[in-house]
C-alpha cells in the first residue's frame, strides 16, 4: 500500500476537522478575476478532450475558459453559453473564494455551488508542509436535501483531455447529466425511498482551468498565440514532404522549454504533481470531504427543526436517529460516483485499480486502453476511424441527393472516390478565401479539410451533414464556409494593463483556461514513459505505424506522442499498476459499436481486467455514448445509478438517430416511438446532451 492510500486508511479523527480560511501560495494581491466561459468553436467541443490535445489546441480550444480582449484595466466579463443573469455573473468571483480544506460551497451562476478544496500538492510528504493546490469545484445540488432518504450522494464527472474541465462541463451540461442519473419521477410525484437523486460534481484536475497553481509554457498570452498561429500555419504532418522534421525539431524546443518552466518558486513545482495519480487522489479527497459536509448538513438541518420533522418525512420512515446514521461521514469509506468520458475513463479505471474498496458506481464511457496509455504508446485508438468514413460514404449514398449535399451515383464507392479526389485536390491546390466586409482574408488548405473530417468522426449526427457541405463547396472551389470554421477556432489575445507592467511568467499573465495547450502535455507526458531517449527515426517508424492503422487519422494522431519527445519533467508519484481487481461494486463499461479513437474492443480489454465489470454496447458511431442519443444506453446508466443493476453481458443499445438518413436535423427516427412523458424528457435531454457536449 503506497502513503497517499496510507493516508485514507489510517487517518485520525482530527485530520478531518473543519479547518477555517488559511494562508494560500498565490499573490493575494492581484486583482479579483472574473470567469468567462470558452468562446465555443462551430465545429466541435466538449467531452472529445483528445482531438483538442492531439491537433495542438490550435484548432479546437474547448476546455475551460479562455481570454477575449479585456478592457485596460483587466477586467474580463461575460458568461459565454451559460443561462446565467447578470446580477449572478457579475457577482461570483473565483478569485474571492479562499481555498479551505474542508468543502465551503458558495452560491454561483444562477443555482450552482462552487468551492476551492485545499490539497496538498505533494500527496506522499509526511510533515504537513509544502505547496498546496486548490481544486475547482461546481456542484448542481440534488433535487432533495441531504436529510431525505431519496438523497443518492455526488457524482463526479469529467470530460475527457487530459485538460478537461469538470467546472465547465457542469455548468453547461450537469442538469442534464442529471435527469439521466436521477430517478425518472420528479421528487413530489414519488415518496418511495428506492428512487434517487444525486448532486452533480465538475472538479477541474491539477492545472487546468480553474485549478491552481497553473501551468504554463508561454510568459503571457500573446506568445502563446504566436506560437500556435505558426503551427496552424505549418499545418499536419502529411501537408508537405519534410514537415516531420519541422515539427520534430519545434516539439523538441516546446518541450524542453516546458520543463525549465518559468513560473519559479514552490507553485512551479506543480509539473511534477500534473499526473493522474496525485489526480486521483484529490478525487479520494473529494469525496471524503462531501461525507464531512454532507454530515454537517444534516446536522445543522436538524439543529434548526429540533425534534419536529415533516410529516413527508415521517410518512417515509424517516427519524432523527434514522437521518444521523444515514448521513453519517464515514471516514476513510466514502464510495465513488463516477461518469468519466474518453481520458475520464483513465482516471476512473485507475480510481478502481488503486482505491478498489472505495468504488461505489462508475461508469467508464469511451473507453481508453489504459495500459497503453500508460506506456506512452497510443497504439490502441484507430483501429475503427477509418470504418466511420466509410460510414459516411454509406449514409451519404442512402440519404440521396435531397439529404446528401455531396451525394454521388455509384453507391458508397462512389461517394469515396470523390471524396478521396476533393482531398487530394485541396492538397494540391490550396483555396484562398478574399477579404469581406466582416472578416480578413484567409486560405484553407488540406490541413484545414482533415481537421474538419477527424472531428465529424467524434460526433456524425452533428457533424456528418456539415462536412457533406463544405466538401460540395470545396470541389467547387469554393473556401468561405471552411474558412470561418477556422477562424471560429481562434480567439485573440490581448494582454491587459497588469500583464503589460509585470515580469514574463507572472500569474497577471496566467488567465485561466488559456493553458490548456501545454496543460495537456503536462498530464500526458509524465503519465506515460519519458520519450527523451526518441530519436527521429523512432518517430517515423511510429508514423509509418499510425498510417498502416488508419489513412484519415493517423497522421493527426501522431502530434500526441510528437510534444513528448523533448519533455524532461518526471512526477514525483506515478502509479503503475496492476490495473484491474475487484471492486466494492462492479463498474459499467460503455463503447460504441465504431469509435474514431476509443475503439469497442477497448472497453472489453479493460472490462477484463475488473471482475463483474460489464462492458454495454451502443451501436452507433462516434466517441462516447452522448455522441449520439440512445434512450436504451441512457436508461441502462439511470438504472445502474438508481439501483446498482448492470445489464446483461452481450447487450447491445440501439440509438435513436442516423447521421444523414433522417428527413430533417431535428427530427429523430425514434421519437414517434416514444409515448411515456419520462421517455420524451429523457429524449430531450439526450439531444440538448449532444449539441452542449459537442458542439458549440
Amino acid at each position: 500500500m503506497d502513503e497517499s492510500t496510507k493516508s485514507i486508511k489510517n487517518t485520525n479523527t482530527d485530520e478531518f476537522t473543519p479547518r477555517v480560511s488559511l494562508h494560500y501560495h498565490e499573490a493575494r494581491s492581484m486583482r479579483r478575476r472574473r470567469l468567462e466561459m470558452l468562446r465555443r468553436s462551430i465545429i466541435y467541443a466538449g467531452i472529445a478532450g483528445l482531438v483538442a490535445w492531439l491537433l495542438l489546441g490550435y484548432f479546437t480550444d474547448w476546455t475551460g475558459v479562455v481570454a477575449r480582449c479585456s478592457s485596460s484595466s483587466g477586467h474580463r466579463t461575460g458568461l459565454w453559453d451559460i443561462k446565467c443573469t447578470k446580477k449572478c455573473s457579475e457577482q461570483f468571483e473565483w478569485d474571492d473564494v479562499t481555498p479551505t480544506r474542508h468543502l465551503i460551497y458558495h452560491s454561483c451562476y444562477d443555482g450552482l455551488e462552487c468551492a476551492r478544496l485545499d490539497v496538498p500538492m505533494d500527496w506522499n510528504r509526511t510533515d504537513g508542509k509544502g505547496a498546496r493546490v486548490a481544486i475547482a469545484i461546481v456542484k448542481i445540488p440534488a433535487k432533495v436535501p441531504v436529510t431525505d432518504s431519496r438523497y443518492g450522494g455526488p457524482v463526479l464527472i469529467n470530460p475527457g483531455g487530459p485538460g478537461g474541465s469538470g467546472t465547465y462541463l457542469a455548468i453547461r451540461s450537469g442538469r442534464d447529466i442529471q435527469t439521466v442519473v436521477d430517478a425518472a419521477e420528479s421528487p413530489s410525484q414519488i415518496t418511495t425511498s428506492s428512487s434517487l437523486y444525486y448532486d452533480i460534481i465538475g472538479f477541474d484536475p491539477r492545472g487546468v482551468n480553474l485549478t491552481t497553481p497553473h501551468f504554463s509554457c508561454f510568459p503571457d498570452a500573446f506568445s502563446r498565440q504566436v506560437w500556435q498561429t505558426q503551427l496552424e500555419a505549418e499545418g499536419i504532418i502529411g501537408e508537405s514532404k519534410d514537415l516531420s522534421n519541422v515539427l520534430w525539431t519545434r516539439a523538441k524546443a516546446l518541450g524542453e522549454g516546458c520543463s525549465r518552466s518559468m513560473i519559479n518558486g514552490e507553485d512551479g513545482n506543480i509539473k511534477n504533481f500534473m499526473n493522474t495519480s496525485p489526480v486521483v487522489r484529490d478525487m479520494v479527497e473529494i469525496i471524503e470531504r462531501h461525507g464531512e459536509w454532507r454530515e454537517t448538513e444534516a446536522r445543522h438541518y436538524l439543529a434548526n427543526s429540533g425534534t419536529r420533522l415533516s410529516l413527508k418525512d415521517q410518512s417515509m420512515a424517516s427519524s432523527r436517529e434514522a437521518i444521523l446514521e444515514r448521513t453519517r461521514w464515514r471516514k476513510g469509506e466514502e464510495k465513488l460516483l463516477y461518469w468519466g468520458f474518453s481520458y475520464g475513463t483513465v482516471i476512473g479505471a485507475t480510481f478502481a485499480a488503486m482505491y478498489p474498496d472505495l468504488v461505489g458506481r462508475v461508469v467508464i464511457d469511451g473507453v481508453v486502453d489504459t495500459p497503453d496509455y500508460y506506456q506512452g504508446g497510443w497504439l490502441h485508438n484507430l483501429q475503427d476511424s477509418d470504418l466511420i468514413v466509410d460510414k459516411f460514404c454509406e449514409y451519404c449514398s442512402k440519404a440521396g441527393p435531397d439529404h446528401c449535399p455531396f451525394y454521388t451515383e455509384g453507391g458508397a464507392e462512389g461517394v469515396k472516390t470523390r471524396f478521396e479526389r476533393v482531398l487530394s485536390s485541396l492538397k494540391k491546390q490550396p483555396i484562398g478565401v478574399p477579404a469581406n466586409a466582416a472578416e480578413g482574408a484567409e486560405i484553407v488548405t488540406w490541413t484545414d479539410a482533415r481537421v474538419l473530417i477527424m472531428n465529424s468522426l467524434y460526433v456524425p449526427y452533428e457533424q456528418f451533414p456539415v462536412v457533406a457541405q463544405i466538401l460540395l463547396e470545396t470541389e467547387q472551389g469554393n473556401g468561405t464556409s471552411l474558412a470561418r470554421i477556422k477562424r471560429s477556432r481562434r480567439s485573440p489575445a490581448c494582454p491587459n494593463t497588469e500583464c503589460r507592467r509585470a515580469e514574463p511568467y507572472s500569474q497577471w499573465c496566467m488567465r485561466p483556461g488559456e493553458n490548456n495547450f501545454e496543460v495537456k502535455a503536462g498530464i500526458l507526458c509524465t503519465d506515460g514513459e519519458s520519450l527523451l531517449d526518441d530519436t527521429r527515426e523512432d518517430f517515423e517508424s511510429y508514423l509509418s505505424e499510425l498510417r498502416r492503422q488508419s489513412k484519415w487519422v493517423g497522421d493527426i494522431w501522431a502530434h500526441i506522442r510528437l510534444e513528448c519527445v523533448g519533455w524532461d519533467p518526471r512526477p514525483k508519484w506515478r502509479f503503475t499498476g496492476p490495473f484491474g481487481g475487484k471492486t466494492a461494486h462492479p463498474m459499467l463499461v460503455i463503447g460504441n459499436t465504431l469509435d474514431p479513437v476509443t475503439p469497442l474492443r477497448n472497453a472489453f480489454n479493460v472490462s477484463s481486467r475488473y471482475a463483474n465489470s460489464v462492458v454495454l454496447q451502443q451501436d452507433s458511431e462516434g466517441h462516447c455514448s452522448l455522441s449520439a442519443p440512445s434512450l436504451c444506453t441512457a436508461k441502462t446508466v439511470r438504472n445502474y445509478f438508481q439501483t446498482g443493476e448492470l445489464p446483461s453481458p452481450k447487450t447491445v443499445c440501439d440509438v435513436d438517430a442516423r447521421p444523414l438518413l433522417g428527413t430533417g436535423k431535428d427530427e429523430w427516427r425514434g421519437e414517434s416511438k416514444v409515448k411515456s412523458w419520462e421517455d420524451t424528457v429523457l429524449l430531450n435531454t439526450l439531444k440538448r446532451l449532444m449539441k452542449s457536449v459537442f458542439s458549440g
